[in-house]
């Protein structure tokens, strides 16, 4: 079943999985907060800053006044930098709320609370569905429609189920589990993790 779903952040990420959503026959506005770049990519169809080699379906809707792009939507995807999450979510609060979906693309960790992003969502919603999609990904393989693996976790096992249909497609394979912590920190460390793991090689 097509489903109204707004992307916040029209960065790589942001736009390969727009672009990978659309070609899933999902009906997909992308929020970005300068209204000149919408106007360029709505025009050009091509994210030059990000993701030059691909191309943005024409269904895409690009808008940058967030309350019109999360009105009607039923699905949203945060794929902005953890530390806007706050700011954003209190602005679209009472239009966004009561079982509704919000899903997480970003990585990291709330720099001064030290909140993970369903942490940041419980307190800034109400009553929404939080999960989080993380994984061994890169912007441009997803957009050059490369074989790609991701989890979706949330402690709702139906709703997992949902979202793995959702971006599931030939070249982009979602699995799904109940552990939204485990995900959330294993994306934010990793960077972390693989620095530590270098260095370690580096000294013998």
């Amino acid at each position: 079943m097509n489903k109204k779903i707004t992307v916040l952040g029209g960065g790589s990420w942001g736009t390969a999985l727009s672009k990978l959503l659309s070609e899933n026959g999902h009906n997909v506005t992308v929020w970005l907060r300068d209204e000149a770049q919408a106007k360029e990519l709505t025009v050009k169809r091509v994210n030059e800053k990000y993701l030059p080699k691909v191309k943005i379906p024409e269904n895409i809707v690009f808008a940058s006044d967030i309350n019109k792009a999360v009105e009607e939507a039923e699905i949203l995807l945060l794929v902005i930098p953890t530390q806007m999450v706050r700011g954003v979510l209190k602005q679209i609060k009472d239009e966004y709320k009561d079982g509704k979906i919000i899903i997480n693309a970003s990585k990291g960790i709330e720099k001064g609370t030290m909140k993970l992003v369903s942490t940041i969502v419980k307190e800034e919603t109400k009553n929404t569905i939080f999960a989080v999609l993380s994984g061994p990904s890169h912007a441009e393989e997803v957009g050059l429609s490369l074989p790609t693996a991701i989890t979706v976790a949330c402690e709702n096992k139906d709703v997992a189920e949902e979202i793995q249909d959702i971006f599931m497609s030939e070249y982009f394979r979602v699995y799904t589990n109940e552990d939204v912590l485990g995900a959330e920190l294993g994306g934010a460390l990793k960077n972390i993790i693989a620095l530590g793991a270098g260095i370690s090689d580096g000294v013998g």
